[in-house]
């Protein structure tokens, strides 16, 4: 998934930072709808 960085700064300022976290936390916000989807061109 690729995200904006500025959107998901709470992650990055966590307190406790494991992959498994920010993973959980990003399918959080994902399914919410709240992250926008961002345009990539193909390879």
């Amino acid at each position: 998934m690729i995200t904006n960085p500025k959107q998901v700064r709470m992650i990055a300022h966590a307190k406790i930072k494991t992959d498994a976290i920010d993973a959980a936390v990003l399918a959080k916000l994902y399914a919410s709808g709240f992250l926008p989807e961002v345009w990539m061109p193909d390879e």
